[in-house]
């Protein structure tokens, strides 16, 4: 988990391993902060939608912790989302 401390953007997320189910470019997506021990915040914000209010947004952002398993040649991360701001 300590390799992965930091802070970036998200390019791609993939559920089930291999299906991409969220692409972003020119820095589009969320930011995501991770501390050493596995622990985050990953913070979305997102457009007002169309036909809305222009100061309304939605906030998607969650935080909770990761886990990093072995998977035969690949090393799988898995988040725990333990706070949820995102809308139903």
């Amino acid at each position: 988990s300590k390799q992965l401390a930091g802070v970036w953007g998200l390019v791609q997320r993939e559920q089930p391993l291999g299906t991409t189910i969220e692409e972003y470019t020119d820095g589009d997506g969320p930011l995501r902060l991770q501390a050493p021990g596995g622990l985050f915040i990953e913070l979305r914000v997102s457009e007002a939608e169309p036909g809305g209010s222009a100061n309304e947004q939605r906030d998607a952002s969650f935080g909770g912790r990761c886990q990093l398993k072995q998977e035969r040649d690949q090393v799988v991360y898995t988040q725990l989302r333990a706070i949820d701001f995102q809308p139903p």
